[in-house]
């Protein structure tokens, strides 16, 4: 009996160890997983002090240019011509917006149009589909009226040799 549950207990030991092992395996993964993304924690920080050093000369050169600006009669006059090219290129693209949504709407009839077209072809399809049911259903009538006439002329001629 001893031996017998010792066995037991070593089986039951040998289970839980294997559930050990895989737990310990799992945990391994889990481990080398979170050191990956320790190291992509890293990489995204490192990343990020860079882009706020980017940010601090950005802001630092936005500075000097606002100065330059504010002093440079020069440039002053070219941000205008600037304007007034681009006042001139929204004036364009706002008359390049009212030609496409006039062929869109062109484009929108067209398609209107298309959809008539087919739910006329559908119609059309669905009519000839019962024109061929209809056909289908003839057909089958005039084989069972053949069939009755063959029957029936069969029995006359066997009728006609039993008389002979």
């Amino acid at each position: 009996k001893e031996v017998k549950k010792l066995e037991i207990l070593q089986k039951v030991l040998k289970t839980k160890l294997t559930k050990l092992s895989e737990l310990n395996d799992e945990l391994k993964s889990q481990v080398e997983d979170l050191e990956e993304r320790n190291k992509r924690l890293d990489l995204i920080t490192r990343e990020l002090q860079e882009v706020s050093k980017e940010r601090e000369q950005l802001s630092s050169d936005k500075e000097n240019l606002l100065a330059m600006v504010e002093t440079t009669t020069k440039e002053k006059d070219d941000a205008n011509k600037r304007i007034q090219n681009l006042t001139k290129r929204v004036n364009d693209t706002e008359a390049d917006l009212e030609i496409v949504a006039s062929e869109k709407n062109i484009l929108e009839q067209k398609i209107k149009d298309l959809k008539g077209s087919i739910t006329s072809l559908q119609l059309k399809v669905e009519a000839s589909e019962r024109k061929e049911e209809e056909a289908a259903t003839e057909m089958e009538e005039l084989k069972v009226t053949m069939e009755a006439i063959k029957s029936q002329a069969d029995e006359a001629l066997e009728g006609k040799r039993n008389m002979e």
